[in-house]
């Protein structure tokens, strides 16, 4: 068998990359996978760096997650993507070593939503915090689009504390909540203020404050228009305050382009259409 200074001549002589190159790290001891991670010898991506991870003993990545928590930050490694990839026996392990990471609330929970639902089932019955057992219960979203992709759409029934702390994988969409709820929307809006939300267009999402802007604007818009009006003077008064407002053509998707004003655009268009369909 060789040794790992032998593995490594072979890997700088032969230039060896990618997966095979991987595969070799992965059989060199945690200590010297951990020096060679924080050394950044081979230049290893993002998605590299979780595979190695995968082959540390849980002790370590708890150990490391507590002592270069800039490692992760640099490569821009998600703590509760990193848990979703161990396999069922190591993201169990990782659990009960969680109040060893030195992690926040906050990042603790977000791992909860995404673990095996037999590891789910089984931390269900241990005594655990109650913050963690409220977190399992969310279930990432498969969606695939650039807004909602693997994560939590919210779910108006639960309690809005519920969701304090998961403002980075929250899914909200206003254009599919009921007005009825609205009130509580803005309740979770308070507790996660740096939640992002989406629309129907998938274009991209607004922070909160943006939100709460176009709404506003929104409904400033709509009260001006006369229930005596036909649809279609409805129609052009909307479409001329769009018009005022939005810049969409030509300079779509450039620093002149606003996505927040195109999630306006369009709310204001579907939220008219429904004031012509009320009031004609």
């Amino acid at each position: 068998m060789q040794s790992e200074d032998e593995k490594k001549k072979m890997i700088d002589v032969y230039g060896i990359e990618n997966f095979e190159l991987i595969s070799i790290l992965q059989t060199f001891s945690d200590h010297s996978k951990k020096q060679l991670l924080l050394k950044n010898k081979y230049n290893l991506d993002k998605y590299q760096v979780i595979t190695l991870l995968q082959s540390f003993n849980v002790t370590e990545i708890a150990k490391l997650i507590k002592e270069e928590p800039f490692f992760f930050k640099e490569h821009d490694i998600k703590i509760y993507k990193l848990a979703e990839t161990l396999s069922k026996e190591k993201q169990l392990e990782f659990i009960e070593l969680l109040e060893e990471t030195g992690l926040e609330m906050s990042q603790k929970r977000m791992i909860m939503p995404y673990l095996n639902e037999e590891i789910k089932d089984i931390l269900r019955d241990k005594d655990i915090p109650q913050e963690y057992k409220t977190a399992l219960s969310f279930k990432p979203i498969e969606k695939v689009s650039p807004t909602s992709y693997n994560k939590i759409e919210i779910d108006l029934s639960k309690a809005p504390e519920e969701y304090i702390g998961l403002d980075e994988i929250l899914y909200i969409n206003p254009q599919r909540i009921n007005s009825k709820d609205i009130p509580k929307l803005k309740k979770v809006l308070e507790l996660c203020p740096r939640v992002k939300l989406g629309d129907d267009m998938e274009i991209g999402t607004s922070t909160v404050q943006e939100y709460i802007e176009g709404e506003e604007w929104i409904t400033s818009v709509l009260d001006k228009v006369n229930p005596e009006w036909t649809d279609l003077q409805k129609l052009a008064y909307i479409d001329n305050a769009i018009g005022k407002k939005v810049s969409y053509s030509p300079d779509f998707d450039t620093e002149r382009f606003s996505h927040a004003d195109s999630r306006i655009l369009w709310r204001i268009i579907s939220t008219g259409y429904g004031v012509c369909n009320r009031n004609s």
